[in-house]
């Protein structure tokens, strides 16, 4: 009887939640990659100056009253955006010096995969069982999503047609690029199907919008000591 009434009490954990903890390590280590990275060429101070705009003004949206839908649906797009920020900066470590000479460290090299990679392959599949588990249950569709993805695909289709319609011309002679362009945009798209449809649900909340908002401010505090540094020498 004591059993039965001990394992009524002590609460189960949230449903969802190692899947919430994937999607906030999936985001953590692509702002990482992106204060780990040194930009090259060094950014231009309009460039710096979006960074540090779209930082701050994360950090005081998520900082106010969320309640209202208008808030929360404005949230989840400043996200989004921060996210692909972050993501066009994150291009280090690369992966190739994790694995051996060969065949399987040229085609690193060439997909350009580094920790930002890792980091959107953790964020995506966190982000399928969050999904699963009914993460985005009772909740507004995720703002501007269809579009990201249409958008991807359609970069998709486009590599591809240049590709079957140039291969004639080029053959196998020269690189056209369209590996690194597919998967790149599969990148893309993976980021913001996941970024917009969890950020503000259970057991993500407005956590991401602070760390997402600190990391651009520090690529804009870290890039404008660069500029300064490269103008003084």
């Amino acid at each position: 009887m004591a059993t039965a009434v001990d394992s009524a009490v002590v609460p189960s954990p949230p449903r969802g939640l190692p899947a919430a903890w994937g999607i906030h390590l999936g985001l953590l280590l692509l702002a990482g990659s992106a204060l780990y990275s040194r930009q090259i060429p060094p950014l231009h101070l309009k460039q710096i100056g979006v960074l540090g705009v779209v930082g701050l003004a994360l950090i005081i949206w998520a900082a106010l009253d969320s309640r209202r839908t208008y808030l929360a649906r404005g949230l989840r797009l400043l996200m989004g955006l921060a996210a692909a920020l972050l993501f066009g900066l994150a291009h280090a470590p690369r992966a190739m010096s994790w694995v051996a000479e060969g065949s399987t460290r040229d085609l690193l090299e060439y997909l350009q995969v580094n920790l930002g990679t890792l980091a959107i392959l953790v964020l995506f599949l966190s982000w399928l069982a969050y999904y699963a588990t009914g993460g985005e249950r009772s909740r507004p569709p995720a703002p501007l999503r269809p579009a990201a993805l249409a958008t991807g695909g359609l970069i998709v289709f486009l590599a591809l047609f240049a590709y079957v319609a140039l291969f004639n011309m080029y053959g196998r002679k020269g690189d056209l690029g369209t590996g690194l362009v597919i998967f790149q945009a599969l990148q893309f798209m993976a980021l913001l199907a996941a970024v917009l449809g969890s950020s503000g649900g259970p057991l993500v909340r407005r956590a991401p919008a602070y760390y997402l908002g600190a990391a651009l401010l520090g690529v804009a505090a870290l890039s404008l000591l660069a500029l300064k540094a490269g103008a003084l020498g």
